[in-house]
C-alpha cells in the first residue's frame, strides 16, 4: 500500500473527514486532499505532523508497516593476546 492509501486508511479508521484531518495537521484542506489523491507529496514537517495526528511512526505512515526491529549492537572484539610494546 502506498502513502496516499495509508493516510486515507488511517483517516477513515478514525472516522475523520479530510477537513478535520487537515485541521489536525495544520494545513489547508486542499493540501491534504492533494496528498490523499496522490497529486502532491507532503514536506518532511507535514509528515511529522501527520504521524503525530495519527499516532503512528513515519515508517508506518510512509510504508504502511512497522519499522524493522533494531539489530543488537555487535560485541566488541576480544583483546589481543601477546606481548605489550
Amino acid at each position: 500500500m502506498g502513502f496516499k492509501e495509508n493516510i486515507r486508511q488511517l483517516r477513515t479508521a478514525r472516522g475523520w473527514s479530510q477537513d478535520r484531518t487537515a485541521r489536525e495537521v495544520g494545513v489547508p484542506v486542499r493540501t491534504y486532499t492533494n496528498w490523499e489523491l496522490g497529486e502532491r507529496e507532503p514536506r518532511m514537517m507535514a509528515i511529522v505532523m501527520l504521524s503525530r495526528a495519527f499516532g503512528v511512526t513515519a515508517d508506518e505512515l510512509l510504508a504502511g508497516e512497522e519499522p524493522p526491529a533494531e539489530d543488537p549492537a555487535p560485541e566488541p572484539p576480544a583483546p589481543k593476546k601477546g606481548k605489550k610494546k
